[in-house]
């Protein structure tokens, strides 16, 4: 028999899997995170003890890098009687885009300005003209998110605190056949679309965003693009909402549905087994249905539209005993005056079972297969 991809994903499998998806996560995260934030942050900690000391800027500017842009600025400065020159403002890693906010900075440091820059007492030629935090380390702080995604992703692989089996599940693992219905969607597939989805959506606003921020700081004002930003950041903000719903979705009680036969003629039955692997007691309320649609394809101009219709509805089971969700069967009839299945290319005939258990303060589990139905 064919294994469901529910069932190839479970078990060593979806551990490996789950544990691997964490550590690539961490790495990328952290790696980024050392570049772009981390060495310039563990320099502003080193330079809380720095001494201030005067100096005289020699040469500042904006330098371009492309689209992106850096603040160069070179200064003088004497330290027990023997005359050093700096090239560091501040502790950010690269350049960074907002060409304005860093034309402001170098406005206030012209050649032949006083200033203070603040020096290494253990090593005189390291300084630095602006020691605090700066806009840019913030931003730079964001692949730290996806270093703690990672971190998670290897704690419940490693642990096992929602895979683990339930005792109901223990009891009831070697009830049911291996299955043979095939899944219509994936865990995993949902988080890769969510994460590519926040991050092309997020690259593309944090470019407009940023702008915005340096304007505000440059003293422009810019109320006209903050106000336009407003809906697109609120969206960006429930896509990476949603990178956290499939994540914590990976560690659902898993569904393993077989029927009995495989498929079903019109006006016959078949007999739906399932058995549900996991916490199954986080499960408030199971239900089993199973529906109907069409869809139908058609051309209007260069477009293509898809209709959808639901021709058929039946709750085939429902329950609150954890224990009865653990494992069962159901029967499932193919009324007479129905459509079997269908697979052409404008038009396509579906009958899918949908396994919903709801989960109270977590992602529901939310599992679909479809079953074949013959004429």
């Amino acid at each position: 028999m064919d294994k469901s991809i529910t069932q190839k994903s479970a078990g060593k499998g979806g551990t490996c899997g789950c544990f691997g998806f964490g550590l690539l996560f961490f790495l990328f995260g952290g790696v980024f995170f050392w570049f772009a934030f981390g060495r310039g942050f563990v320099k502003l900690v080193q330079a809380r003890d720095w001494t201030p000391t005067p100096c005289i800027i020699v040469s500042s500017e904006v330098r371009s890098h492309g689209k992106t842009f850096s603040v160069e600025a070179t200064y003088k400065y004497t330290v027990n009687d023997r005359n050093y020159e700096g090239d560091r403002y501040d502790f950010v890693e690269g350049s960074s885009s907002g060409y304005d906010s860093k034309a402001a900075i170098v406005a206030k440091i012209p050649p032949g300005t006083s200033t203070t820059c603040y020096v290494n007492p253990a090593n005189p030629s390291d300084s630095v003209l602006e020691r605090g935090f700066t806009s840019e380390m913030y931003f730079a702080g964001l692949p730290l998110l996806f270093a703690f995604i990672g971190i998670a992703g290897m704690y419940f692989a490693l642990a096992g605190k929602f895979g683990a089996p339930s005792p109901i599940a223990t009891q009831t693992a070697n009830v049911l056949p291996k299955p043979t219905a095939k899944k219509k969607s994936s865990r995993w597939g949902g988080l890769i679309a969510a994460i590519l989805l926040a991050a092309f959506w997020n690259g593309i606003v944090c470019v407009f965003l940023w702008q915005d921020i340096q304007g505000w700081k440059a003293g422009q004002h810019p109320v006209g693009l903050t106000l336009f930003l407003v809906p697109f950041v609120a969206v960006g903000l429930v896509l990476i909402g949603a990178i956290f719903y499939s994540f914590l979705a990976l560690f659902n009680p898993v569904a393993e549905l077989m029927f009995m036969p495989p498929s079903v003629r019109i006006g016959s039955s078949t007999q739906l087994n399932w058995k549900l692997s996991g916490k199954v007691e986080r499960i408030r309320n199971l239900t089993i249905r199973l529906e109907a649609r069409e869809e139908a394809t058609y051309r209007r101009g260069t477009r293509s539209y898809t209709d959808k219709e639901i021709f058929y509805k039946k709750e085939l089971f429902q329950t609150t005993t954890a224990f009865s969700m653990a494992t069962g069967s159901v029967s499932i009839s193919i009324p007479r005056n129905t459509m079997h299945s269908l697979n052409l290319s404008h038009n396509k005939i579906i009958w899918t079972v949908y396994f919903d258990g709801d989960i109270k303060g977590w992602p529901d589990v939310s599992e679909t297969f479809e079953l074949p139905v013959l004429p």
